[in-house]
């Protein structure tokens, strides 16, 4: 389609001050979509690269973005 790079921001820094209810479910949307999207992506040539600080996201979670960019 044309399109050479697209930038989301899928998670801000002001979101980690948030109820610790509404990150918690935050974070299970981002890895669900994850997990259920990187295969298409990849098929399409998608390259997925996550920018930003990730020291506050869980051990499991920053395993699947790092999995997500090498696939």
């Amino acid at each position: 389609r044309g399109i050479e790079a697209l930038a989301l921001c899928a998670f801000s820094s002001e979101n980690w001050g948030r109820p610790e209810e509404e990150v918690s479910g935050l974070m299970k949307l981002f890895v669900g979509a994850l997990e259920r999207e990187i295969d298409e992506m990849d098929r399409r040539g998608v390259r997925v690269c996550f920018i930003g600080e990730r020291d506050r996201f869980g051990d499991a979670i920053r395993a699947r973005m790092d999995a997500a960019e090498a696939q």
